[in-house]
């Protein structure tokens, strides 16, 4: 014979515990949110290069400008493929991760080696596809490993990237600009040696990734067409909601870069160029304090 509670139509659950910490899988969040905060430092060094790259070239406002929108364009296109291929093979989202971080590491590379305009631009795409092809593995790494958490651990994931939008600046202002502290004096490197010096860590971040994680043990979608994927996802193309959510991100990505951008060249800028003339250091502290 049942109880009480049970008799009168109803069971009394005991509360589930959430312990995230203390168990072995709260290491994939670690690992993850460290690795974002590395992208992160990677995508947000590259403002602190433009008003050098431009010195470096010759290059107009305009042409600095094409930079970024070359960059963000490829960002943007990169992000679509990335969450279909990451849904179709789960089973490879480690070596998304990884390929993720060797294309920043290839980026770089020819970004301190260039000495053209379009190589520059080139460049450019190689490190967005890299930082693009990043999130959609990771998230889907986070939801299917913390089901019941996933709002927390997306935050936690997300607080990595800020350590690194806040970091980055502060470190390429040393970089650039040198220091002098109590004496001792280091004028800085060159902006093409500070972009080669971003070669190894992420190829040093690739293989720990390909090293220690584990992708998901869920099948992939099994034997789908391009084509009859995208025809799945076709109502998402309409939804009047998700496109609100699309066209919000657009505007918020749209002031924040230019405000960014604009910030850093007239910040770095002589007085006499209309710029407030500020050393490296200086400017990144302000950016970091964004």
């Amino acid at each position: 014979m049942g109880s009480t509670n049970e008799r009168q139509g109803f069971v009394i659950k005991k509360p589930r515990k959430v312990n995230i910490g203390g168990n072995r899988k709260f290491r994939l969040v670690v690992g993850l949110s460290t690795a974002h905060g590395v992208k992160h430092f990677y995508q947000q060094a590259l403002i602190l290069l433009l008003p050098h790259i431009r010195d470096s070239l010759a290059l107009s406002d305009v042409a600095v400008g094409g930079i970024v929108a070359v960059r963000a364009i490829a960002m943007g296109v990169m992000n679509v493929p990335a969450g279909a291929i990451t849904d179709m093979f789960r089973r490879r989202v480690a070596l998304m991760l990884a390929v993720s971080m060797a294309c920043l590491s290839l980026g770089y590379f020819v970004l301190g080696i260039g000495n053209q305009y379009l190589i520059i631009l080139v460049a450019v795409t190689i490190t967005a596809a890299g930082t693009s092809l990043w999130h959609a593995p990771a998230f889907s790494s986070l939801a299917s490993r913390y089901p019941d958490q996933k709002a927390f651990v997306f935050a936690l994931h997300r607080s990595g990237g800020s350590v690194g939008d806040t970091v980055a600046p502060l470190v390429l202002g040393v970089l650039l600009g040198g220091i002098s502290f109590w004496g001792l004096a280091w004028g800085g490197l060159s902006w093409r040696a500070v972009a080669l010096l971003h070669v190894g860590p992420s190829v040093l971040t690739a293989i720990t990734i390909m090293v220690m994680f584990k992708s998901p043990e869920s099948a992939p979608l099994g034997k789908i067409t391009l084509e009859q994927y995208f025809a799945s996802v076709r109502p998402l193309l309409v939804n009047t909601k998700v496109i609100s959510m699309v066209l919000l991100s657009g505007l918020r990505g749209m002031a924040h870069q230019s405000l960014l951008v604009f910030l850093v060249i007239y910040m770095k800028d002589p007085l006499h160029d209309g710029g407030l003339g500020y050393s490296d250091f200086t400017v990144g502290y302000h950016v970091a304090l964004l």
